[in-house]
């Protein structure tokens, strides 16, 4: 289990836990969502929050990606990739599984995805 201490990915990003007194998610938000089977971290550079990554436990080796999302002017410069991997690190978790979307499909394809057989739309990856 991922303690509540921001994980560090590098000297410029963190995943940092949401949390209720998170401004960003309304406790409304927080109530209905973030307090569920899914786990929640907001992807930050320094100060600034770029994103955020959502998650959830399948079994003891397995989660699932929900969604990871970049803000549009922090795309394409690295935070996706290098949140993803400390993500994998810290869960200590064999396999992978997520839906990807057709316009995501590359972007999980480069980081070593495989459609799912037989399931369609899902890929996993086995670390």
């Amino acid at each position: 289990m991922i303690s509540l201490l921001n994980l560090i990915l590098n000297e410029s990003v963190i995943l940092k836990p949401v949390s209720a007194n998170d401004s960003d998610f309304g406790e409304s938000y927080y109530s209905k969502f973030v307090k569920g089977p899914h786990k929640f971290f907001s992807i930050m550079a320094g100060s600034d929050k770029v994103g955020e990554i959502e998650y959830g436990d399948v079994d003891d080796n397995t989660f699932e990606i929900i969604s990871i999302h970049l803000d549009k002017q922090f795309r394409g410069k690295g935070y996706g990739q290098m949140a993803f991997a400390e993500l994998i690190k810290a869960l200590k978790k064999n396999t992978i599984i997520l839906k990807a979307a057709p316009s995501s499909r590359k972007f999980w394809k480069k980081l070593g995805f495989e459609p799912m057989p037989g399931v369609s739309s899902y890929f996993t990856k086995t670390v």
